[in-house]
């Protein structure tokens, strides 16, 4: 039996057959993501340091900020390229992930530039105490110098799924969390660099997913080869990503707001407490494998 295209998943293929394609392989990546946000905590608490442990709790901030900013232009640039290529318009969804690439690394650039100013600033933002202030400076100024890599990472994993790739958005997944726990090891406990090997390991981790995602849309994707070349759309195809990737920002914005609360809560009952509430929150993460990002997605995926 030849392979199917992954064009028929999103077109032709029965409800279950295709909701299947595109959610299970997402959720097995997502389990993995799960389950090294976890071993990252570990290897940071093998230091045995309570304060290294709420500073990567308070840096979860950032992350979600550039995950955020990722989902703005996967999931508003991922769903508009959904909608051409079901239309049959695969020029113009080069162009949508083309300027969705660009655009996601000017701006994640632009936003370590800028942000490395005001360190000391984010890292009280962020509910950093006299203990934690040093180690929540140098852990937030490798996150936001290398934010970038996380925006395109979550922006492109978004657009390779897209057209129904869910099996290479999951292989993506695998590269960077196989990368991250490799680099944690050699960085924390080999190198001691601890909070700046823990930042720096996620910032290579996620070079390394997106080094997969742009080889896989540039050299094998069905619909999107040679996106690269694309840079500018008109001011209607704009509005069409952004009408739908402002909602994602909403959402995470919820989220940031939240977390600063907690963090900020927490730390006033010590930094013990800090570093619990980290843990715990990553313990809670597992069950988020099955939430509206995995199989509600996939199905979302063929309402498009």
């Amino acid at each position: 039996m030849s392979k199917k295209s992954n064009s028929y998943y999103l077109k032709e293929a029965p409800i279950r057959k295709a909701i299947a394609h595109l959610s299970i392989p997402m959720m097995i990546g997502i389990s993995a993501t799960t389950i090294y946000n976890l071993i990252n905590a570990y290897f940071i608490g093998l230091v045995h340091d309570t304060n290294m442990m709420s500073t990567i709790t308070l840096g979860l901030t950032i992350t979600i900020v550039f995950m955020a900013i990722g989902n703005l232009f996967g999931v508003g640039g991922g769903t508009f390229i959904t909608r051409l290529l079901g239309s049959g318009d695969k020029e113009k969804g080069k162009q949508i992930a083309g300027y969705s690439f660009y655009m996601s690394l000017t701006i994640g650039l632009l936003i370590g530039l800028v942000s490395l100013f005001f360190l000391s600033p984010i890292a009280h933002l962020l509910g950093a105490d006299a203990a934690t202030l040093t180690y929540t400076k140098e852990y937030a100024a490798v996150l936001l110098g290398g934010g970038f890599s996380m925006i395109l990472n979550y922006g492109l994993e978004q657009l390779v799924r897209a057209e129904g790739a869910s099996k290479e958005s999951m292989y993506g997944m695998f590269v960077g969390v196989a990368t991250s726990i490799v680099l944690d090891a050699l960085f924390i406990l080999v190198l001691n660099l601890h909070v700046i090997g823990a930042g720096l390991s996620m910032v290579i981790a996620n070079l390394a997913s997106t080094a997969y995602y742009v080889w896989f849309l540039e050299n094998k994707s069905e619909s999107l080869k040679g996106f690269l070349k694309h840079f500018k759309i008109s001011l209607k195809d704009q509005f069409e990503i952004y009408k739908i990737g402002i909602a994602e920002v909403f959402k995470s914005a919820f989220m940031i707001v939240t977390t600063l609360l907690l963090n900020r809560f927490s730390v006033e009952y010590g930094d013990n407490v800090l570093a619990s509430f980290g843990i715990a929150l990553r313990n809670y993460s597992t069950a988020l494998i099955f939430d509206h990002g995995t199989l509600f997605r996939g199905y979302s995926s063929l309402c498009l």
